[in-house]
This record gives structure tokens, C-alpha cells and sequence, in this order.
């Protein structure tokens, strides 16, 4: 018995299924997966008409306290046999829309996985008097919980 290939978009600060005008419009998906020492990647291409609303959807979630950087969280999972894995979860760090020859656009956005927020969205200097290293931990995870970080922290 042969299952098919299915590709699930979610979009979001807490991710949903993308609208379906964006599911329609996505052409092509490429991933790259970290070694550890770099961090793992990802850039979608839509192809869309000069009236569609994904342009907006994406350039319309960037963040003033970010440096103007659209603080869009996605999700690709891909299930096959029965068996769903995610492939990418992380945010969108550049979107670039480009004309092309028949008319329409084209919606390239590119990011990188979810330690990318880390480099966005920096706190340094608070102290942790007399705190265990698990709760600083805890603390530090915490900030990102508004981009649908669930801290988990097993102490020592």
C-alpha cells in the first residue's frame, strides 16, 4: 500500500494552516538542515497575481522593535505513509518580492530555524541573583513563548 507525499504549511506568531491562498501559491519549498554548527534554513517561493494578499501577509508582520524584520513564524510538515515529521520551524528573515514576465509576482521568503529569534529579539544584562542554572534557563525561554516557544527545562 502506497501513501502520498502531503506538505502542510502553517504561518504564524502561534502557527495555523496557512490560508489557502497562500497553499495555492507556493511553487517551490527548499530546506536546509543544520550541522550544528550552522543553523537550518529555509526559502519558499509563491507565485502570485499583482492583487493577492500574501505579499501583505508576510510584509505586513514586520516589527518595528525588530529592526523592520517580519517576525513570522512557519512550519512545514511533511507526512508520508501515514507518518507526519516537521521539517522547519522557524521564522521568516527576509521577504523579497520580485516582478515577473507574465505579470505577476513572485514571493520569496527565506529564514532561518527558531534560535534565529535569539539574534532578533536580544535581553542581555538582567541578572540571576542566587538562581539555579535551570531556572535562568526557564527565564531566558520564557521571552520567546510569544512566538510559540514552550520552555521545557529538566534541571540537574
Amino acid at each position: 500500500m502506497s501513501g502520498g507525499i502531503k506538505l502542510s504549511l502553517l504561518l504564524g506568531t502561534v502557527p495555523v494552516p496557512a490560508p489557502s491562498f497562500a497553499v495555492e501559491a507556493l511553487s517551490t519549498v527548499k530546506v536546509d538542515a543544520g550541522s550544528g554548527e550552522t543553523q537550518s534554513g529555509f526559502e519558499l517561493t509563491f507565485d502570485v497575481s499583482l492583487r493577492s494578499q500574501l505579499p501583505a501577509l508576510f510584509l505586513g508582520a514586520g516589527s518595528a522593535a525588530a529592526g523592520g524584520i517580519p517576525l513570522v513564524r512557519v512550519v512545514l510538515i511533511v507526512s508520508m505513509n501515514g507518518r507526519s515529521e516537521v521539517i522547519v520551524d522557524g521564522m521568516a528573515t527576509d521577504i523579497e518580492a520580485q516582478p515577473t514576465d507574465s505579470g505577476n509576482a513572485r514571493v520569496i521568503v527565506k529564514g532561518k530555524d527558531l534560535s534565529s529569534l535569539m539574534d532578533v529579539v536580544e535581553t542581555p544584562g538582567i541578572p540571576y541573583p542566587a538562581t539555579p542554572p535551570s531556572v535562568r534557563v526557564l527565564a531566558i525561554l520564557a521571552r520567546y513563548a510569544v512566538f510559540g516557544v514552550i520552555p521545557v527545562v529538566i534541571p540537574a
